[in-house]
C-alpha cells in the first residue's frame, strides 16, 4: 500500500482479481494494495496492443512494473431514450465489465480460466472477430430507460507482462452500419 514494488505472482494476482469481481466488486478486497493517487477519466476504452510496461507511466507510476497491475474505472451510464444494447471486448490479460450490478462481459484467455463459473454468455458470436491482437467476446444485452442513469465499472488489468490490450465496443439492437 506504500507503492513500493513488490514482486507479486500472476496466479495471486488472478486470485485477488477473481475474488474482487464475485464479491460485489467491494473495495475491501483491493485495500491492502497500492493505489495510484492520480485518477485518470474515460469517456471510452481502445488500448491498442502495447507492451503493459506503458500502462503505469499513464497513471504517472514510472516506477511500477509492468505486470500484476489492473485499472478500475467507475462511473454511470445515461442514455436520452430507451436504448438496448451490449458491449463487445478485448482483453489482455483480462476485461470485466459491470453494469447495474451484473457481470455483462468479461474478456481475456487467463480470465476466462478462472471466472467462468461467475459468468458465461451462449452467444454464438463469441471469439468470431478479431480486435487487436485477441479474439471479441459479447456480452449480455442491456435495457436503458431514458434519462435514468446506472452504475457502470469496467476492471482492466495485466497478469504476466507482455503484449496487453483493451478494447470495449457498443451494439445497439437493430442499428446496422451500412
Amino acid at each position: 500500500r506504500s507503492g513500493r514494488n513488490i514482486p507479486m505472482d500472476p496466479d495471486k494476482m488472478r486470485d485477488i482479481m477473481l475474488n474482487f469481481v464475485t464479491k460485489g466488486w467491494s473495495p475491501s478486497v483491493l485495500a491492502p494494495y497500492y493505489r495510484s493517487p492520480r485518477q485518470l477519466y474515460a469517456t471510452c476504452f481502445a488500448i491498442p496492443p502495447v507492451h503493459s510496461t506503458r500502462a503505469p507511466a499513464a497513471f504517472g507510476e514510472d516506477d511500477t512494473q509492468g505486470y500484476c497491475w489492473a485499472a478500475h474505472y467507475k462511473g454511470e451510464l445515461v442514455y436520452p431514450e430507451d436504448i438496448r444494447f451490449r458491449f463487445w471486448g478485448v482483453g489482455d490479460a483480462f476485461l470485466v465489465v459491470n453494469v447495474a450490478g451484473e457481470n455483462v462481459l468479461l474478456n481475456g484467455v487467463e480470465a476466462r480460466l478462472r471466472i467462468l463459473d461467475f459468468w458465461q454468455n451462449p452467444s454464438g458470436d463469441n471469439d468470431k472477430y478479431f480486435l487487436a491482437n485477441k479474439k471479441l467476446r459479447v456480452g449480455d444485452w442491456i435495457d436503458l430507460k431514458a434519462g435514468q442513469p446506472v452504475d457502470m465499472k469496467v476492471l482492466f488489468g495485466e497478469y504476466a507482462g507482455g503484449a496487453m490490450a483493451g478494447m470495449l465496443l457498443v451494439e445497439v439492437e437493430g442499428e446496422v452500419e451500412d
